[in-house]
């Protein structure tokens, strides 16, 4: 059951990394790196988004059965 493809998943984990850096604060946040992530990398949240509910549509049982 693989919803979402490598690339996503790969950029998926760049973010995730960077918001533990944002939230736990590991290190200094640079703001030009968080106005870049949200400008430029927005549609890969979209992107997951669609992916989650396009595969919870397809399997049986899914949220809307």
């Amino acid at each position: 059951m693989n919803w979402i493809d490598g690339d996503l998943a790969s950029a998926l984990q760049r973010m995730v990394g960077y918001c533990n850096i944002a939230v736990h604060e590991y290190q200094t946040l640079q703001l030009p790196i968080t106005v870049a992530v949200i400008t430029r990398h927005l549609v890969e949240f979209e992107d997951y988004a669609m992916a989650m509910m396009l595969g919870d549509a397809q399997t049986e049982g899914g949220a809307s059965n």
